[in-house]
């Protein structure tokens, strides 16, 4: 007989949200049964087979692939029609001055909004409201709670997109096969990222000064983390921006526009720094960290390209 796979889903989403408050309760010391280990390591058991997918379908490490079909009337589609979608959680690893945040834009056109999980600046309007209460106003936690938090609330609210410029490789729950970013050659990533603080007032160095200061340095190596580059599932060049985008739809079945949010206008490209060949080997040299995480990025990008799709 066959089962029907919304019961099962049903059943799940049960089991998860009775493991879920058995485990809050046993950390604020309100189950009956008291708060001891006994009762947090059952609530944890029931958490791990709640969302345990079955046999012969892989797991990952810490958070599970669950893709949850959703029936959604995306933006764009003509009345009456559902977009059909995976929500299987997407991790982009967001480098900065690399074409993000076209990206960023992008997944707002397929993505409920509460399917959403970005991490950035303080009080900023793109930080989900979760992620600034945990990462900016919590002093007295050590960084790996932070992040332990953040994981669990990724599982549980069953997120279907997360990006910030803090590598998602660091999180509990990362897995690399659901994975992706974009790098860009490192002296044009210099030059952009001057541009983009001095527009915006956070920086009023001289571009010398600018390129001199270790805090300017290595910003994509910072970004990417402690990720592995071959395991990430895909792996661009902003060079090739467009065919990334189709390769990136192509991998997830998604469908990501090509944006160019952010992006330099004609007078700033005319009338911004222009690299001489002394300024780009000297910014080659402090960056050597960027120069060979673009090499790799390279290297994995045409073996993705020559690939079939």
């Amino acid at each position: 007989m066959a089962v029907d796979n919304w019961a099962l889903r049903g059943m799940r989403r049960r089991w998860v949200r009775r493991a879920c408050s058995w485990i809050r309760r046993c950390r604020r010391g309100q189950h009956p049964t008291g708060c001891d280990s006994q009762a947090r390591i059952r609530g944890h058991r029931l958490w791990r087979e709640s969302v345990a997918p079955p046999r012969g379908i892989h797991s990952f490490k810490r958070c599970h692939n669950k893709t949850i079909n959703r029936r959604h009337r995306g933006r764009g589609s003509t009345p009456g029609q559902r977009q059909v979608f995976s929500m299987a959680p997407l991790f982009f690893l967001h480098l900065p001055k690399t074409g993000g945040t076209s990206i960023r834009y992008a997944a707002h056109e397929i993505f409920p909004k509460d399917k959403i999980f970005m991490l950035y600046g303080k009080d900023s309007s793109t930080t989900h409201p979760y992620a600034n209460d945990i990462m900016y106003y919590r002093g007295g936690m050590q960084i790996g709670d932070q992040l332990q938090m953040i994981s669990d609330y990724l599982m549980q609210n069953e997120i279907g997109f997360y990006s910030s410029h803090m590598s998602a490789a660091y999180l509990p729950c990362f897995d690399p096969e659901r994975a992706f970013t974009l790098v860009r050659e490192p002296t044009e990533q210099v030059l952009s990222y001057y541009v983009f603080q001095k527009k915006h007032g956070r920086t009023q160095q001289s571009l010398e000064a600018f390129i001199e200061d270790p805090r300017n340095q290595n910003v994509q190596t910072q970004a990417f983390g402690c990720a592995e580059m071959d395991r990430l599932a895909l792996v661009g060049i902003l060079e090739a921006y467009e065919a990334f985008v189709e390769r990136l739809n192509r991998r997830f079945g998604l469908a990501f526009k090509v944006a160019h949010k952010n992006a330099r206008g004609l007078a700033s490209r005319l009338t911004g720094p222009k690299p001489s060949p002394a300024l780009r080997a000297y910014v080659e040299r402090l960056n050597a960290s960027d120069m060979d995480l673009y090499e790799r990025a390279v290297a994995r990008w045409s073996r993705i390209a020559a690939s079939p799709a």
